[in-house]
C-alpha cells in the first residue's frame, strides 16, 4: 500500500489550481525567481530570454519552474495535513488529499509524506528517517520497509520517461 500510494501521490505537488496561480504573489515565487532562476552566472541571460515571452506565458512558465522545484515538499505538506503558503496557496489540493487519505492513520500518512518527498532528496541512507521495519499493526505483515519503498519510488520515478516529461531549467 505504501509503495502504490507513493507512486500515485509523489508528483501530486505539481498540481496547480487557477486560484493558486492568481495568488502566487503570496508565496515565495518572486523570491525564487530572483534568487534561483535569475541569479548566478547565467541569470541575466535567462532573464533576457524569458522576457521575450508574452507576459502571461512568462508568468505561467516561471510558476511552473517554482512548482516543479518545490513539488516534493508541497506534497509532503499536503499529505501530512498541513499547508505551506510559501509554496503556494493550495487549499483546494490540501482538502482533496485530506479527503482521499482520511481512512489512513496519521502515522501512515506521515510516513507516506516522507516517502513521497524522498524522491527529490539525497538522504535514502538515513535509516532513522526511513525505518526498515516500521510497524503499523501487530503482525509482520503490517510492517513497511520505508527505505526499500523510497528506493523503489526513486527507481520508478527515474525510469518514468515519456514525451510529456519536461526537464526543469534548473
Amino acid at each position: 500500500l505504501m509503495l502504490v500510494l507513493s507512486i500515485y501521490f509523489h508528483d501530486m505537488g505539481l498540481v496547480v489550481t487557477e486560484a493558486e496561480f492568481e495568488n502566487r504573489s503570496k508565496s515565495a515565487f518572486d523570491e525564487f525567481c530572483e534568487n534561483s532562476l535569475f541569479s548566478g552566472v547565467q541569470g541575466d541571460d535567462y532573464r533576457a530570454k524569458v522576457n521575450t515571452m508574452e507576459e502571461d506565458k512568462r508568468e505561467r512558465f516561471l510558476y511552473q519552474e517554482f512548482v516543479r522545484t518545490h513539488h516534493a515538499t508541497r506534497v509532503k505538506a499536503w499529505i501530512a495535513g498541513g499547508s505551506c503558503l510559501q509554496l503556494g496557496d493550495s487549499a483546494a489540493q490540501i482538502d482533496l488529499v485530506k479527503d482521499l487519505l482520511a481512512p489512513l492513520s496519521s502515522e501512515f500518512r506521515h510516513d507516506l509524506a516522507l516517502v513521497c518527498e524522498s524522491h527529490n532528496l539525497d538522504d535514502i541512507d538515513d535509516t532513522k528517517k526511513y525505518r526498515q521495519n516500521h510497524p503499523y499493526g501487530n503482525t509482520d505483515a503490517e510492517e513497511v520497509n520505508l527505505q526499500y519503498v523510497s528506493a523503489m519510488l526513486r527507481t520508478i520515478d527515474l525510469i518514468q520517461i515519456t514525451k510529456r516529461r519536461a526537464p526543469s531549467t534548473l
